[in-house]
């Protein structure tokens, strides 16, 4: 009897291994997919509750065996659930993919209509013209990371307006779809979300500002081996179907140019230049081809539309 419960507790260990290969890189059972998206609009806690059971559906086609997919609310629970070891594939904000390369090792990244970099907006409850309008009003976003300030600052507001001097600071969301709420109780003036979810939201767009990458799957380092990894890789470039949710339509393995405007802004932190182009910049600079001396043909010169900016330079006509 002693030797067959000896045999019994073998095989349970060797159970717990789960999808992480033979060679024992796991230490538990990873089987569980974490999905932590609260820049993408899907639902209430329901609707997030079945997009991670989607995303793990498509993840298991992937690497040939079934996953689980479990949602989260709350970044400090995705880092427990983490350090814990009971995850090996996430499905996070590309904030926290930037925020600990310590950690995760990106596989891929979010792609739709709009690239992997979908336009942001700042919006809110009433129409309105530029964010000019809500100086000393708090703007709203999700709360990922203490790092969401220098996305905010350094890429939204490329660098040229301060923060708090302007704005009345952060409002810090748990998640997108609580926006809506947000700006008609008046707990900030305005917010930002992708451009795609602004009919979803129930929002006015006030202005357009920059691309943000979409979600980014990451493998925990040292969970994941490198054949299931090499199997998701392989699938997502065959065209792996993925649960759409917005602007988010599917995986593409172009992780780093989609994550490298984000790296810079966090980067620079407090001190870093603006990035390009400005904010008050009313129109790419056009450098119109000189022949010699001869007259240039009357040529009427595209200005793209300048409303939605932060700003405009002070021109000053000729007299």
């Amino acid at each position: 009897m002693g030797t067959e419960r000896h045999l019994a507790a073998l095989v349970a260990i060797a159970a717990s291994v789960g999808f992480l290969g033979a060679a024992g890189a796991a230490k538990a059972d990873t089987r569980e997919v974490g999905v932590y998206t609260p820049r993408v609009f899907i639902g209430d806690t329901s609707a997030r509750a079945d997009y991670a059971r989607r995303v793990a559906v498509a993840l298991s086609a992937a690497v040939g065996h079934e996953l689980h997919g479990r949602t989260f609310a709350r970044r400090v629970d995705l880092d427990g659930f983490i350090s814990a070891g009971q995850l090996g594939l996430v499905l996070v904000d590309p904030l926290v993919a930037v925020a600990r390369p310590d950690l995760l090792e990106p596989i891929a990244v979010g792609t739709g209509p709009e690239g992997t970099r979908p336009l942001v907006v700042a919006v809110s409850h009433r129409a309105a013209r530029g964010l000019g309008s809500f100086a000393g009003l708090r703007l709203a976003t999700v709360d990922v990371d203490v790092k969401e300030r220098w996305l905010v600052q350094n890429l939204l507001l490329e660098g040229v307006v301060a923060l708090d001097a302007h704005l009345g600071g952060l409002v810090g969301l748990a998640d997108v779809a609580e926006l809506g709420t947000t700006l008609t109780a008046r707990q900030a003036g305005v917010g930002l979300a992708y451009r795609a979810q602004v009919a979803a939201l129930g929002v006015e767009i006030v202005a357009e500002l920059a691309g943000v990458a979409l979600p980014v799957l990451c493998a925990v380092k040292g969970r994941v081996d490198e054949a299931t990894i090499a199997s998701l890789r392989r699938a997502i470039t065959q065209g792996l179907a993925w649960p759409a949710a917005g602007p988010f339509q599917r995986l593409t393995l172009s992780v780093a140019s989609a994550l490298r405007p984000l790296t810079v802004a966090v980067n620079q932190g407090a001190s870093g230049p603006p990035l390009e182009p400005l904010l008050w910049s009313p129109a790419p600079v056009v450098r119109l081809p000189v022949t010699g001396f001869l007259p240039t043909p009357n040529v009427p010169i595209p200005v793209p539309p300048t409303g939605a900016r932060w700003q405009l330079p002070a021109f000053v006509e000729p007299k």
